[in-house]
């Protein structure tokens, strides 16, 4: 599956996504990726969507997110929070095709191409929570 955007055309995307997506979140990095279901098998299914794939900073949870919006409806399509320990899920299994652990089974992100996955990769990865943050965040739930 081959997802081609002029950077002309990413802008366009990413100007509009603003308008819909909430007030509070603040995009860190986007890409266009197909979004991949997996059962507890690991077979993968393309879901039919096509979306911009932000990592956002939403300051009302005060936390980090990975957002799909599908550009066919420009509606939220998918969302689950960086946790910390989410790099040791996230791996890539093909060229530019990316799967994590998800409850009931994977999700897996196909770029446009293997560097883009590859710099999308590296910004979630700077971003997991550390083992520090993890704990602060335990002490002030309890």
């Amino acid at each position: 599956m081959q997802l081609d955007l002029t950077p002309a055309a990413m802008s366009v995307i990413e100007k509009v996504i603003v308008k819909i997506k909430p007030e509070t979140s603040t995009s860190m990095k986007s890409a266009v990726v197909a979004l991949f279901t997996a059962d507890p098998q690991g077979k993968l299914r393309y879901s039919g969507s096509i979306g911009l794939l932000q990592i956002d900073m939403d300051r009302y949870y005060k936390s980090k997110f990975l957002r799909i919006y599908d550009l066919e409806t420009l509606s939220l399509a998918f969302e689950v929070e960086i946790y910390y320990g989410f790099q040791e899920s996230y791996r890539m299994i093909r060229d530019g095709l990316y799967v994590f652990d998800y409850p009931r089974g994977s999700i897996a992100f196909q770029f446009r191409n293997k560097e883009e996955g590859e710099i999308m990769r590296a910004k979630i990865f700077s971003l997991c929570p550390s083992l520090q943050e993890f704990e602060e965040v335990k002490k002030r739930n309890l």
